[in-house]
């Protein structure tokens, strides 16, 4: 009931830039802290380069407004199931060789990928 509230209080809608509204995206919200993780990989060896964590803030009545990233101590056992998570989806996806840029939320339920790219050199 709660997403069909939502659903009809947008759809239809004109929105900022004068169009309307054709369709509505959904996504789940996931409590937690939202960390970036840099690897480097070879031959299907990974390594961690850095681990910075978005420092979000409220501002202008919006909340989770990107307001600088802090690098954090990749060797601090906090973030190990983090990286060990990373690692897993960068065997699963076969990305042997080069960088790797993660974006994790870590959730009170664990780590959860929010995006994940890695450049080709092979």
């Amino acid at each position: 009931e709660e997403v069909k509230i939502a659903f009809n209080k947008i759809h239809g809608t004109t929105n900022a830039l004068g169009c309307t509204n054709s369709g509505v995206l959904i996504q789940e919200f996931l409590e937690g802290t939202e960390y970036m993780v840099d690897t480097i990989s070879c031959d299907g060896k990974h390594k961690i380069c850095s681990v910075s964590e978005y420092d979000k803030r409220t501002a202008n009545g919006q909340f989770n407004v990107y307001y600088g990233i802090i690098l954090r101590d990749a060797s601090d056992e906090k973030f190990a199931a983090m990286i060990e998570y990373v690692f897993q989806v960068l065997d699963a996806l076969e990305f042997e060789n080069g960088p790797g840029h993660a974006e994790i939320k870590l959730t009170p339920t664990g780590p959860v990928s929010l995006k994940l790219g890695q450049d080709v050199l092979e």
